[in-house]
């Protein structure tokens, strides 16, 4: 399997799922909270909906203008970053092993490397 760019890949399904979700919040609070709009006719009421759900949509669309979201290009970085110094604290922990285990591991991953030679199997 590849990589995934996270949640990216989700944004376009999550804008369908909240466009449809705004439309039916608006839906209840016309039909079922009990306002002053029980005493219109329903299509009175119909467009009132349609009028509530352009502003939950227009609210939507004003925020993600006013919120930025982060540059890709930074957030691949910072997770680079975020690798090399867990790699780096790993290596400091292993060196403040004891030096026999350290040994250890070492002989350990020479074993581990020559069954992998013996079955055939590629190494990187």
């Amino acid at each position: 399997p590849s990589q995934s760019d996270g949640l990216n890949e989700w944004l376009s399904i999550l804008d369908v799922v909240l466009f449809i979700a705004t439309g039916m919040n608006s839906m209840l609070l016309i039909t079922v909270m009990h306002t002053d709009l029980d005493r219109l006719r329903p299509t009175l009421k119909l467009l009132c909906m349609f009028l509530v759900t352009l502003v939950f949509i227009t609210v939507r669309v004003v925020m993600r203008l006013v919120m930025h979201e982060p540059d890709m290009d930074l957030t691949h970085a910072e997770d680079s970053n975020q690798i090399f110094v867990s790699r780096r604290r790993a290596k400091a922990q292993l060196k403040a092993m004891a030096p026999g285990r350290i040994m250890l591991l070492g002989q350990e991953r020479q074993a581990y490397k020559r069954s992998m030679c013996i079955e055939g199997r590629a190494l990187q």
